[in-house]
């Protein structure tokens, strides 16, 4: 093996050529982001306009990324992706827990009801050859089968299995800090260690900017944060816990989020968040459906259809149910926040068929498609969709659960969350499929 350093960043390869055409290849400074919402990446771009690189072979083995910043820390990580575009190679180097656990896919099956959720992260972890610190919980038992490539389906890995069946179900994080799996609620991460107490413009770091979440009788408190900080100094990572002084609304306890810098550059930006609600264990109800206590299936249309037994529409609705409880940001479309037509684009992807935004757009081709019903009808069908188009201040989507309630990004005040169908003003309905 041979290394060769640029600003703290090490190449590992099995050719001893190759770290150096890399590096006398790199155009840009690196970027690094640590992140709490999954991996955290180095994202390199180098030039290679006589194809050195492209016939080295170096984008067919394995080969990794150290990087130790200049306040001592070390992080490791795994080369996963790689573009061209004239003469440009961007490569995309991963956390390497991240990686590792992404390699593990031989089949599992895990039996509802005979493990908790820390159990299954300690058992994941071991099996991947990673460290880990996982939230122990309340000791509840997890209520669905946990499944691993499942024997005649596509195959998945246990990074993929930890953020699907284990976090995302009760809200909890699932990433790496760049030395092992943490997997757990907020709340638990708050606790972890001592918060660290940061003031704009005082010491190393910058002025604080901050999105106030705005009811409509009164200012909520602000749900995400920047603020640029001395990258030479700064030693903490994704999910530590962090209190703001003196900054009016924006006072009070955070998370960090991410972390991002280049390897030439003294400066890095923070982003915190506050934390999210975490859910209770939710009743299993029939083979891979996570729905919650109350949720319940669509009735026929009447169109002599039921489309809530169309596979397409029960995906669309168990990826929707899922957010529940990330931001609305307008313009967003996941995987961290959503607007309204963003939850619906992403919603709409995750089952196959993507429906694009905005919703306006949303509309105009749920009518071109001749996929345009009453919204009596839209109102019963598990997945159906309803508009507000034209009337009001702005235009409006929402996903029907059948019942009479919806899930959707509501806005700013509230999230991504279930809501009444009812008396909401809905100018059309449709069922995209």
């Amino acid at each position: 093996m041979t290394t060769s350093v640029l600003s703290g960043l090490t190449f590992v390869t099995a050719d001893r050529k190759t770290p150096l055409l890399l590096t006398d290849a790199i155009t840009d400074p690196p970027k690094i982001q640590d992140t709490m919402d999954g991996a955290g990446t180095i994202t390199i771009v180098a030039a290679d306009p006589q194809q050195k690189l492209l016939t080295s072979g170096f984008l067919s083995e394995l080969s990794w990324a150290r990087y130790t910043s200049p306040a001592g820390v070390t992080a490791r990580y795994q080369l996963v992706a790689a573009k061209r575009t004239a003469g440009r190679i961007t490569l995309t180097y991963e956390d390497a827990v991240a990686a590792q656990l992404r390699m593990v896919t031989s089949h599992l099956a895990i039996p509802k009801n005979t493990s908790t959720r820390s159990d299954i992260v300690k058992r994941l972890a071991v099996e991947g050859g990673v460290r880990y610190d996982v939230d122990p919980g309340d000791g509840d038992l997890v209520r669905t089968a946990v499944r691993r490539s499942p024997k005649g389906e596509d195959r998945t890995n246990s990074w993929d299995v930890l953020g699907s069946d284990i976090a995302d179900p009760v809200n909890w994080r699932r990433f790496s800090d760049g030395r092992q799996l943490v997997v757990g609620s907020d709340a638990w991460l708050r606790r972890r260690s001592t918060p660290t107490t940061i003031r704009e413009n005082h010491g190393s770091f910058g002025w604080l900017d901050f999105d106030l979440d705005a009811g409509t009788r009164r200012v909520h408190r602000a749900s995400q944060a920047t603020i640029d900080v001395d990258a030479d100094w700064w030693t903490m990572s994704a999910g530590d816990p962090i209190t703001v002084a003196d900054a009016g609304p924006a006072d009070g306890n955070w998370l960090v989020s991410d972390f991002t810098r280049t390897t030439v550059s003294t400066r890095g930006t923070l982003t915190l968040v506050r934390g999210k609600h975490e859910f209770s264990e939710a009743a299993a109800v029939g083979k891979g459906d996570r729905g919650e206590k109350g949720y319940a299936a669509g009735r026929d249309s009447g169109s002599g259809t039921n489309y809530a037994d169309v596979p397409f529409l029960r995906r669309m609705v168990d990826y929707a149910l899922k957010q529940e409880g990330k931001p609305y940001v307008w313009g967003a479309s996941g995987p961290n926040s959503f607007d309204c037509s963003g939850l619906v684009q992403a919603a709409t992807a995750y089952a196959g068929k993507t429906l694009g935004k905005p919703s306006e757009t949303q509309w105009g081709t749920i009518v071109a498609k001749n996929m345009d019903v009453p919204v009596a009808d839209a109102m019963q069908v598990c997945g159906g969709l309803l508009f507000r188009i034209g009337v009001g201040d702005y235009n409006h989507v929402a996903i029907s659960l059948g019942n009479g309630s919806t899930i959707e990004a509501m806005g700013t005040a509230y999230g991504v969350c279930k809501g009444s169908a009812y008396d909401r003003g809905w100018t059309g309905g449709g069922v995209w499929r």
